[in-house]
């Protein structure tokens, strides 16, 4: 990816986590560790089945109120519903603020720069309060950006960006064997750790309990993995 280009992701949707049991409820469902969320580091994460199979997957950004959950709009609905299912007592929000922003790929040059601007070297860092984090799946995808629409112009001219095609990133992707197409298909149909989720950085085997941990840990423990 060119330095100057700045790749706007269409198929993405952003769901609010908020209110004060937000870091605690996150914790007991996803399989990274929120505590390592913070303004300066994104985790990628997700959910499985109680049987530790493959269900859901993330970015967690931290936001002024809680948490951002960058997720495939395919499955945006039905994360909503699932995390409202587990919600119970705990003091905690979901909102769908999907259609107030954008996420955009850029090059890990111009995070540099960004990076540079800012005088830090953090994982994440802020541009005009929008968080800017490298991917942590590859070195090869790049940084992410979480935008407003109403700032994304702003941004684009401040940083002399240029608007390329979303297929250059998708086909990256492919290549270099992350999937960011179909993954409703894997649902239920593979272990997480089947799903790369260990070499993603997905996933923290230190952080105590979650949803599908104990046969997780099994598998990796017992290195029953047979396939990815």
């Amino acid at each position: 990816m060119e330095k100057d280009h700045i790749i706007i992701i269409e198929d993405r949707g952003l769901i609010s986590v908020f209110g004060e049991d937000a870091a605690n409820f996150l914790q007991n469902i996803i399989t990274n560790d929120v505590k390592k969320v913070s303004i300066t580091q994104t985790i990628f994460s997700g959910i499985f089945t109680p049987q530790g199979k493959y269900l859901y997957e993330f970015f967690v950004i931290k936001s002024k109120n809680g948490f951002y959950i960058d997720c495939d709009s395919e499955i945006l609905s039905e994360l909503l519903d699932y995390l409202k299912k587990y919600k119970l007592r705990s003091k905690v929000e979901f909102k769908d603020l999907s259609s107030e922003y954008v996420i955009g790929i850029i090059s890990n040059d111009k995070f540099k720069e960004i990076q540079k601007l800012k005088g830090k070297s953090s994982q994440t860092v802020h541009y005009k309060s929008n968080p800017c984090f490298k991917d942590t799946r590859s070195n090869s995808l790049g940084a992410r950006m979480l935008s407003s629409i109403r700032e994304l112009h702003f941004i684009i001219k401040e940083l002399s960006l240029k608007i390329t095609n979303q297929e250059n990133y998708f086909r990256n992707a492919y290549e270099n064997g992350i999937p960011t197409r179909g993954l409703k298909n894997l649902q239920n149909n593979l272990f997480g750790l089947e799903a790369n989720f260990e070499e993603l950085s997905a996933i923290d085997f230190k952080k105590g309990c979650y949803i599908g941990q104990e046969n997780t840990a099994r598998m990796k423990l017992k290195n029953k993995l047979r396939k990815k």
